[in-house]
């Protein structure tokens, strides 16, 4: 049975056939009238997330087909949407794809870097990528804001820079990703863990991990000991990608060090996978708290 759903230029729905109440799970007079961003929070793949609305809006832009087919995406392959980001359906990224090619020549240039920079874009970012000046852009931007495609320094909406991100080569978007970092890590006002998932993403892990671990020290100043332990994580994992074993034993150790101030011993010993490792961390950092020393040697390399 086919699913049939329509709506108005505000989104609200005018049609819901048999097929789309099978599909959803719903009778038609709960759902007509209503908008999609409202029909999103009765879905269980939205159930566990109390701001699904706002998130399929800025997802889909409030354009109301866009919506319709997220949400039928994510029902057909019963996405948990608490916990994964919302699709990207292919229907809705053809059309999208169409859209963007008829954009001229130095418009598109522009939307590429746009969409590697995401929200750290500004102009006069997107001229140093491009090795321009600022006001050479202003046409090029004129351009995506009249098509809707940038708002500001922003996307109009996220599957438009996934669109956009996707049509850049991979080597050309790694290339892109660590001149952003390059230049995001000049500039002393920019939090390290921006300047870190440029660095990742370019794989470029060496600086990857150096900047993951300045994330974590810059949250653990904060106060923010839990973020602390995912950004050290993340740190750990770029090391080990860059067969920096002692970058990653680095990073680990101030992991360790958080999580025995935030929770304990146990806690240490049960945080990570190299259970050794965590103890070893752990005793030493007992006997410096008695005041003793512990001789904790690591070998780096492999084995």
């Amino acid at each position: 049975q086919v699913a049939i759903i329509a709506t108005d230029p505000e989104g609200e729905i005018t049609l819901f056939n048999r097929g789309a109440e099978a599909m959803l799970g719903k009778p038609a007079a709960e759902v007509l009238g209503r908008v999609c961003t409202q029909l999103a929070r009765d879905l269980p793949e939205f159930a566990a997330d109390p701001d699904a609305g706002r998130r399929l809006h800025a997802h889909a832009g409030g354009q109301p087909l866009y919506m319709l087919e997220t949400l039928k995406d994510a029902w057909l392959h019963r996405r948990d949407l608490a916990h994964e980001p919302l699709p990207a359906p292919r229907s809705v990224l053809t059309l999208i794809e169409r859209r963007l090619a008829e954009l001229p020549p130095a418009a598109l240039e522009l939307l590429r870097v746009a969409a590697v920079a995401g929200a750290d874009l500004t102009p006069e970012r997107a001229a140093h990528l491009l090795d321009s000046r600022p006001m050479a852009l202003v046409d090029a931007w004129h351009q995506l804001e009249r098509a809707n495609v940038l708002q500001g320094a922003r996307f109009a909406h996220d599957l438009l820079q996934d669109c956009a991100l996707a049509a850049v080569p991979l080597p050309l978007r790694q290339l892109l990703h660590a001149r952003m970092a390059a230049l995001l890590a000049s500039d002393p006002t920019v939090p390290a863990a921006r300047v870190a998932g440029h660095w990742q993403s370019a794989e470029r892990w060496p600086e990857a991990g150096q900047a993951w671990q300045r994330a974590g020290q810059q949250a653990r100043l904060a106060g923010r000991l839990q973020e602390q332990q995912t950004l050290l994580e993340q740190a750990a994992a770029c090391c080990r990608q860059a067969g920096d074993r002692a970058g990653e034993f680095g990073a680990v150790a101030l992991g360790c060090d958080g999580l025995l101030l935030r929770h304990g011993g146990a806690a240490v010993l049960a945080g990570g996978d190299d259970g050794d490792l965590h103890r070893l961390l752990l005793e030493q950092r007992h006997a410096e708290q008695r005041g003793g020393g512990v001789a904790l040697a690591v070998v780096v390399g492999g084995g």
